[in-house]
């Protein structure tokens, strides 16, 4: 799926309130957990209860848990 034409209401609709798996590969704080998304900021980030860093749609992996 590309996100990068997705507005920031269809990642909403996407997203908001569901339990996703997150990998964040930052180099000073990795994250590889399961979490709820909270919230999409002006850019498109995903923020939610897996702590500290946004998930970025097309760059972090965020895998819907269907």
């Amino acid at each position: 799926m590309s996100f990068a034409n997705m507005s920031k209401q269809d990642l909403e609709k996407l997203y908001i309130g569901k339990r996703v798996h997150v990998i964040i590969n930052d180099p000073y704080h990795p994250i590889d957990t399961w979490g709820t998304v909270e919230r999409v900021d002006d850019a498109g980030q995903l923020h939610g209860t897996w702590g500290g860093l946004a998930a970025i749609p097309g760059i972090d992996y965020i895998g819907l848990n269907d």
